[in-house]
């Protein structure tokens, strides 16, 4: 239920954003993420340049990717199984 409200919580705050603008905080997240992003370490707290004074969760983070390459490239393999998270928040995003 986790990762569904974070993609919740990703497709509200990309709702006003442009194209360009979720594709830099999708490339963002994706750049950091090959140094690694432990999903299970809700301890550690990451920051993104994209994305200012906001704290996230690696789990957080890793929703937040995928919302945005579901906007950038809908087929992109990210090797995350959030698909159902993301239509569960979408459909709950649409009733709002």
């Amino acid at each position: 239920m986790a990762v569904t409200m974070y993609c919740l919580d990703a497709l509200k705050y990309f709702k006003d954003k442009t194209p360009i603008e979720i594709r830099d905080i999708g490339f963002e997240i994706a750049l950091l993420g090959t140094s690694g992003i432990d999903p299970h370490d809700a301890n550690k707290k990451l920051h993104i340049a994209s994305i200012p004074n906001k704290t996230f969760s690696g789990l957080q983070l890793l929703a937040f990717m995928y919302v945005a390459w579901q906007s950038i490239d809908p087929t992109h393999n990210l090797n995350l199984d959030f698909k159902n998270e993301y239509q569960m928040a979408l459909s709950m995003f649409e009733k709002e």
